[in-house]
Protein backbone atom coordinates (compact mmCIF):
# COMPACT_ATOMS: atom_id res chain seq x y z
CA UNK A 1 0.00 0.00 0.00
CA UNK A 2 1.36 3.50 -0.53
CA UNK A 3 1.55 6.78 0.82
CA UNK A 4 -1.65 7.80 -0.65
CA UNK A 5 -4.16 5.09 -0.11
CA UNK A 6 -2.81 4.74 3.42
CA UNK A 7 -3.49 8.53 4.08
CA UNK A 8 -7.14 8.21 2.15
CA UNK A 9 -8.07 5.15 4.73
CA UNK A 10 -7.17 7.10 7.87
CA UNK A 11 -8.82 10.19 6.70
CA UNK A 12 -12.21 8.03 6.03
CA UNK A 13 -12.28 7.24 9.48
CA UNK A 14 -11.33 11.01 10.57
CA UNK A 15 -11.91 13.29 8.17
CA UNK A 16 -10.37 16.18 9.91
CA UNK A 17 -7.24 14.21 10.71
CA UNK A 18 -4.15 16.08 9.11
CA UNK A 19 -2.70 14.55 5.77
CA UNK A 20 0.83 15.55 7.26
CA UNK A 21 -0.14 12.90 10.42
CA UNK A 22 -1.31 10.45 8.07
CA UNK A 23 2.07 10.52 6.46
CA UNK A 24 3.46 10.55 10.14
CA UNK A 25 2.02 7.47 11.10
CA UNK A 26 2.62 5.33 7.81
CA UNK A 27 6.69 6.18 7.46
CA UNK A 28 6.70 4.94 11.81
CA UNK A 29 4.72 2.21 10.20
CA UNK A 30 7.19 1.42 7.16
CA UNK A 31 9.77 0.45 9.26
CA UNK A 32 11.29 -1.26 5.65
CA UNK A 33 11.65 2.23 4.92
CA UNK A 34 10.63 1.03 1.27
CA UNK A 35 7.92 3.65 0.44
CA UNK A 36 5.39 0.49 0.61
CA UNK A 37 3.40 -0.19 3.17
CA UNK A 38 3.42 -4.03 3.70
CA UNK A 39 0.68 -6.27 5.08
CA UNK A 40 2.57 -7.28 7.69
CA UNK A 41 3.34 -4.14 8.99
CA UNK A 42 0.01 -2.59 8.78
CA UNK A 43 -1.46 -5.26 11.16
CA UNK A 44 1.13 -5.38 13.71
CA UNK A 45 0.73 -1.41 14.04
CA UNK A 46 -3.30 -2.22 14.17
CA UNK A 47 -2.78 -4.96 16.70
CA UNK A 48 -0.32 -3.26 19.24
CA UNK A 49 -3.97 -1.12 19.92
CA UNK A 50 -5.90 -3.92 20.45
CA UNK A 51 -6.65 -6.01 23.73
CA UNK A 52 -5.53 -9.67 23.15
CA UNK A 53 -4.75 -12.29 25.23
CA UNK A 54 -1.02 -13.26 25.87
CA UNK A 55 1.81 -11.16 27.15
CA UNK A 56 0.45 -7.82 28.19
CA UNK A 57 3.73 -6.11 29.73
CA UNK A 58 4.82 -6.69 26.14
CA UNK A 59 1.70 -5.29 24.58
CA UNK A 60 2.08 -2.30 26.79
CA UNK A 61 5.67 -1.60 25.93
CA UNK A 62 5.34 -2.09 21.97
CA UNK A 63 2.16 0.42 22.01
CA UNK A 64 4.43 3.23 23.76
CA UNK A 65 7.36 2.41 21.60
CA UNK A 66 4.77 3.34 18.74
CA UNK A 67 3.71 6.41 20.26
CA UNK A 68 7.22 7.19 21.13
CA UNK A 69 8.60 6.56 17.58
CA UNK A 70 5.20 8.94 16.27
CA UNK A 71 6.19 11.74 18.22
CA UNK A 72 9.98 11.86 17.72
CA UNK A 73 10.61 13.52 14.44
CA UNK A 74 14.00 13.99 14.79
CA UNK A 75 14.78 10.19 15.68
CA UNK A 76 17.04 11.52 18.50
CA UNK A 77 15.70 9.44 21.07
CA UNK A 78 14.02 13.02 22.83
CA UNK A 79 10.85 14.10 23.30
CA UNK A 80 10.92 18.09 22.46
CA UNK A 81 8.32 20.33 24.64
CA UNK A 82 7.50 22.33 20.97
CA UNK A 83 7.24 19.31 19.20
CA UNK A 84 4.60 18.15 21.99
CA UNK A 85 2.77 20.88 21.57
CA UNK A 86 2.17 20.97 17.81
CA UNK A 87 0.99 17.51 17.85
CA UNK A 88 -1.08 18.13 20.47
CA UNK A 89 -2.55 21.11 17.85
CA UNK A 90 -2.53 18.69 14.94
CA UNK A 91 -4.76 15.73 16.29
CA UNK A 92 -7.25 17.63 18.47
CA UNK A 93 -6.92 21.31 16.57
CA UNK A 94 -5.53 25.03 16.96
CA UNK A 95 -7.74 25.70 19.15
CA UNK A 96 -6.20 22.48 21.29
CA UNK A 97 -8.07 21.07 24.78
CA UNK A 98 -8.31 22.50 27.72
CA UNK A 99 -5.49 22.28 30.34
CA UNK A 100 -3.03 20.85 27.45
CA UNK A 101 -0.35 23.80 28.04
CA UNK A 102 -0.36 23.30 31.91
CA UNK A 103 -0.19 19.02 31.57
CA UNK A 104 2.63 19.62 29.05
CA UNK A 105 4.33 21.48 31.96
CA UNK A 106 3.88 19.25 34.24
CA UNK A 107 4.96 16.25 32.05
CA UNK A 108 8.73 18.53 31.05
CA UNK A 109 8.99 19.97 34.45
CA UNK A 110 12.41 18.36 35.54
CA UNK A 111 15.71 19.83 37.69
CA UNK A 112 17.65 20.04 34.21
CA UNK A 113 15.24 22.29 32.69
CA UNK A 114 16.24 20.11 29.60
CA UNK A 115 13.08 20.65 27.52
CA UNK A 116 13.51 17.35 26.56
CA UNK A 117 12.20 13.91 27.94
CA UNK A 118 13.33 10.50 27.09
CA UNK A 119 11.49 6.81 26.57
CA UNK A 120 11.69 6.60 30.04
CA UNK A 121 10.16 9.24 31.41
CA UNK A 122 7.68 8.72 28.87
CA UNK A 123 7.08 5.07 29.40
CA UNK A 124 6.12 6.30 33.52
CA UNK A 125 3.67 8.79 31.42
CA UNK A 126 2.23 6.23 29.26
CA UNK A 127 1.57 3.63 32.01
CA UNK A 128 -0.62 6.47 33.98
CA UNK A 129 -2.01 8.06 30.48
CA UNK A 130 -1.17 11.22 31.80
CA UNK A 131 -1.69 13.51 30.29
CA UNK A 132 -4.42 11.36 28.51
CA UNK A 133 -4.76 13.22 25.43
CA UNK A 134 -0.89 12.35 24.46
CA UNK A 135 -1.49 8.12 24.21
CA UNK A 136 -5.51 7.83 23.69
CA UNK A 137 -6.18 8.52 20.22
CA UNK A 138 -3.79 6.50 18.47
CA UNK A 139 -5.73 3.49 20.04
CA UNK A 140 -9.25 5.18 18.79
CA UNK A 141 -7.75 5.70 15.31
CA UNK A 142 -6.50 1.67 14.94
CA UNK A 143 -10.24 0.95 16.11
CA UNK A 144 -11.50 2.50 13.08
CA UNK A 145 -8.86 2.32 10.54
CA UNK A 146 -9.69 -0.41 7.31
CA UNK A 147 -13.21 -1.32 9.38
CA UNK A 148 -15.30 0.46 6.54
CA UNK A 149 -15.06 -0.35 2.91
CA UNK A 150 -12.88 2.05 0.85
CA UNK A 151 -11.86 2.24 -3.11
CA UNK A 152 -8.99 2.11 -2.51
CA UNK A 153 -8.55 -0.56 -0.61
CA UNK A 154 -11.16 -2.71 -3.18
CA UNK A 155 -8.95 -1.95 -5.84
CA UNK A 156 -5.94 -3.25 -4.14
CA UNK A 157 -8.08 -6.98 -3.05
CA UNK A 158 -9.03 -7.38 -6.85
CA UNK A 159 -5.03 -6.66 -7.88
CA UNK A 160 -3.89 -9.01 -5.67
CA UNK A 161 -7.10 -11.66 -4.60
CA UNK A 162 -5.64 -14.97 -6.34
CA UNK A 163 -9.19 -16.14 -7.05
CA UNK A 164 -9.80 -12.80 -9.15
CA UNK A 165 -6.69 -12.49 -10.70
CA UNK A 166 -7.09 -16.09 -11.92
CA UNK A 167 -10.62 -15.12 -13.30
CA UNK A 168 -8.96 -12.03 -14.97
CA UNK A 169 -6.92 -13.78 -16.37
CA UNK A 170 -9.21 -15.88 -17.66
CA UNK A 171 -11.61 -13.80 -19.20
CA UNK A 172 -8.71 -11.51 -20.97
CA UNK A 173 -6.53 -14.89 -22.35
CA UNK A 174 -7.53 -18.17 -24.13
CA UNK A 175 -6.14 -19.99 -21.65
CA UNK A 176 -8.27 -22.48 -19.38
CA UNK A 177 -9.09 -21.85 -15.77
CA UNK A 178 -6.94 -25.63 -15.54
CA UNK A 179 -4.16 -24.26 -17.61
CA UNK A 180 -3.92 -21.34 -15.25
CA UNK A 181 -3.75 -22.61 -11.78
CA UNK A 182 -0.71 -25.13 -13.48
CA UNK A 183 1.50 -22.52 -14.77
CA UNK A 184 1.05 -20.35 -11.36
CA UNK A 185 3.10 -23.22 -10.13
CA UNK A 186 5.48 -22.79 -12.48
CA UNK A 187 5.79 -19.07 -12.58
CA UNK A 188 5.72 -19.06 -8.76
CA UNK A 189 8.48 -21.67 -8.61
CA UNK A 190 10.31 -19.63 -10.94
CA UNK A 191 10.27 -16.26 -9.48
CA UNK A 192 12.67 -17.88 -6.66
CA UNK A 193 11.61 -15.49 -4.02
CA UNK A 194 11.73 -12.26 -6.35
CA UNK A 195 8.35 -10.25 -6.74
CA UNK A 196 8.22 -10.89 -10.55
CA UNK A 197 10.66 -12.40 -12.93
CA UNK A 198 13.45 -10.21 -14.99
CA UNK A 199 11.67 -10.43 -18.44
CA UNK A 200 15.56 -10.65 -20.53
CA UNK A 201 15.92 -13.52 -18.44
CA UNK A 202 12.78 -15.42 -18.86
CA UNK A 203 13.06 -14.80 -22.78
CA UNK A 204 16.32 -15.89 -23.12
CA UNK A 205 16.08 -19.20 -21.17
CA UNK A 206 12.85 -20.41 -22.76
CA UNK A 207 12.01 -18.67 -26.18
CA UNK A 208 15.77 -18.07 -27.34
CA UNK A 209 16.50 -22.04 -28.53
CA UNK A 210 13.16 -21.51 -30.82
CA UNK A 211 13.69 -17.43 -32.53
CA UNK A 212 16.98 -15.58 -32.17
CA UNK A 213 18.61 -13.22 -29.60
CA UNK A 214 17.62 -10.00 -31.12
CA UNK A 215 13.88 -11.01 -31.55
CA UNK A 216 13.96 -11.98 -28.11
CA UNK A 217 15.26 -8.24 -27.03
CA UNK A 218 13.01 -6.94 -28.94
CA UNK A 219 9.58 -8.52 -27.09
CA UNK A 220 11.69 -7.31 -24.06
CA UNK A 221 11.07 -3.84 -25.03
CA UNK A 222 7.84 -4.72 -25.49
CA UNK A 223 6.77 -6.13 -22.47
CA UNK A 224 9.09 -4.07 -20.07
CA UNK A 225 12.20 -4.59 -17.49
CA UNK A 226 9.84 -7.23 -15.38
CA UNK A 227 7.19 -9.98 -15.64
CA UNK A 228 4.39 -10.35 -13.24
CA UNK A 229 1.73 -13.50 -13.54
CA UNK A 230 -1.03 -12.00 -15.85
CA UNK A 231 1.68 -11.25 -18.06
CA UNK A 232 3.18 -13.97 -18.13
CA UNK A 233 -0.03 -15.88 -18.96
CA UNK A 234 -1.05 -13.02 -21.81
CA UNK A 235 2.32 -14.24 -23.40
CA UNK A 236 2.08 -17.56 -23.26
CA UNK A 237 -1.64 -17.19 -24.66
CA UNK A 238 -0.21 -14.80 -27.41
CA UNK A 239 2.13 -17.53 -28.81
CA UNK A 240 0.46 -21.12 -28.14
CA UNK A 241 -3.22 -20.15 -27.92
CA UNK A 242 -5.34 -18.59 -31.40
CA UNK A 243 -5.19 -18.25 -35.15
CA UNK A 244 -2.15 -17.55 -37.46
CA UNK A 245 -3.80 -13.92 -37.92
CA UNK A 246 -3.72 -13.15 -33.93
CA UNK A 247 -0.58 -14.28 -33.32
CA UNK A 248 0.64 -12.47 -36.75
CA UNK A 249 -1.15 -9.09 -34.91
CA UNK A 250 1.00 -9.96 -32.08
CA UNK A 251 4.00 -9.64 -33.68
CA UNK A 252 3.36 -6.59 -35.46
CA UNK A 253 2.51 -5.04 -32.07
CA UNK A 254 5.86 -5.26 -30.77
CA UNK A 255 7.87 -4.19 -33.92
CA UNK A 256 5.98 -1.51 -34.85
CA UNK A 257 6.63 1.87 -34.44
CA UNK A 258 3.18 4.25 -34.64
CA UNK A 259 2.03 2.00 -36.48
CA UNK A 260 4.83 0.66 -39.27
CA UNK A 261 7.75 -1.34 -38.82
CA UNK A 262 11.01 -0.10 -39.46
CA UNK A 263 13.52 -1.30 -41.72
CA UNK A 264 15.91 -2.17 -39.29
CA UNK A 265 13.19 -4.87 -37.25
CA UNK A 266 11.86 -5.74 -40.48
CA UNK A 267 15.36 -7.23 -41.43
CA UNK A 268 15.50 -8.41 -37.77
CA UNK A 269 11.93 -10.28 -37.92
CA UNK A 270 13.04 -12.20 -41.45
CA UNK A 271 16.06 -13.33 -39.77
CA UNK A 272 14.54 -14.37 -36.69
CA UNK A 273 11.57 -15.83 -38.19
CA UNK A 274 13.20 -17.68 -41.22
CA UNK A 275 15.61 -19.16 -38.34
CA UNK A 276 12.65 -20.53 -35.83
CA UNK A 277 12.24 -23.72 -35.32
CA UNK A 278 9.94 -25.73 -37.82
CA UNK A 279 7.42 -26.06 -34.72
CA UNK A 280 7.00 -22.48 -34.15
CA UNK A 281 4.23 -20.59 -36.26
CA UNK A 282 4.41 -16.90 -35.72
Amino acid sequence: MDKDTFRNMVLQAFPRMPKTLGERLFDVLNTERSGLLQWSELLSGLDLTQNVHGNKALLVENQCKLLFDVYDLSESGLLQRDILDRFTNVIYGVRGIAGADEALSALFDKPSKVSTIGYADFSKAYLTKTPAFLFTWLEKLARHVGRKPHPAILDIQDRYNVVRVRERIERSTLLTLEEICSLEKWFQRSLKGRPKLDTTEFLVDNLERFVSRPFCDLLATFLGKTLDFVGFCTLLSKFSRGDDAAKRLFVFQVAQTDGQIPQDRAVLLEKSLSSAAPDVTL
